[in-house]
């Protein structure tokens, strides 16, 4: 597993939370066992302004569950509070008068964030960068929820993976080429004539290509041993580096923590198991692309 962190500016007030209930906190101080090469977060990293986290794909769906205190259903955060949180009761039923289904999020077993940074970096620039964080279980899944969620999936920086389990896997087959296409076909309209005597037009090419961050022990197949001995594979298979690569990313191998998005994120790399009661799940095996 990896983890993702963000280091907050001493300035930071608040949390801005995007539709669907999640806050993302970073706090490895009380960590029993902080992630390899932390302390690199708080040397190459910048401080973080503003963190929004938009749920794109999650195990529920909101509008039928209860918030806690600190979420209700409201945008603008009152005095004390860490967060702002708009929740799809907020989005389809406050706003419109109205209960809307096709704005409505879909639940799936999985997960799916986007996480937009806002940031000053070294050089004192303001920098927005953002990071898709999982993909799902389901690439049909994603694609709804992110357009009924409004996602400009052209400003999408960069993809990264908590680990290579389906549930958060499979929704890279739309995710990725969706944004990719998007990145591809941006265009912005600027106007190069300083002395206002022509009104052209011209387009910007289209946005670098999109970054797919994985640790480089890819696990392609997984499934399940029966009682009886035969082991039953899980399909569909973890899409390859090469799959990505085809839909035009820029697949980038990390075993060891790393910065990302201009030092925006950082990515702890892979997690060692440290704990005696975690043995994995009882029955399981994987395959990687070398089939073993």
């Amino acid at each position: 597993r990896s983890w993702v962190f963000l280091r907050p500016s001493p300035q930071v007030s608040s949390t801005r939370v995007g539709p669907r209930d999640l806050v993302i906190t970073d706090d490895t101080r009380h960590h029993p066992h902080p992630p390899p090469n932390a302390h690199a977060m708080n040397q190459f990293s910048p401080a973080l302004n503003r963190l929004t986290v938009i749920n794109i794909v999650d195990n529920e769906t909101d509008g039928m569950s209860s918030a806690c205190a600190c979420l209700q259903p409201k945008k603008i955060p009152q005095e004390g509070e860490v967060s702002t949180y708009e929740s799809e009761i907020l989005r389809n039923v406050l706003s419109d008068a109205k209960f809307n289904m096709e704005r409505c999020c879909n639940a799936a077993h999985g997960l799916s964030l986007l996480l937009i940074a806002e940031y000053t970096d070294n050089d004192g620039n303001e920098q927005v960068r953002q990071l898709l964080f999982d993909a799902g279980p389901e690439p049909e899944v994603w694609q709804v929820n992110a357009r009924r969620l409004g996602i400009e999936l052209a400003d999408i920086d960069a993809v990264a993976l908590s680990h290579f389990h389906i549930d958060h896997t499979w929704g890279l087959r739309s995710a990725v080429p969706d944004i990719c296409k998007a990145r591809q076909s941006h265009k912005q309209p600027c106007n190069t004539d300083t002395h206002g005597i022509h009104q052209c037009e011209l387009v910007k090419p289209g946005r670098e290509a999109l970054i797919v961050d994985l640790h480089s022990s890819q696990i392609v197949t997984r499934g399940f041993k029966l009682p009886q001995g035969d082991i039953v594979p899980m399909t569909p298979d973890n899409p390859t580096f090469e799959e990505l690569e085809s839909y035009g990313a820029n697949v980038e191998l990390h075993d060891a923590g790393h910065t990302l998005c201009d030092g925006g994120f950082y990515i702890s790399g892979g997690i060692p198991r440290r704990t005696t009661y975690e043995t994995g799940l009882p029955g399981h095996f994987s395959k990687d692309d070398s089939g073993n």
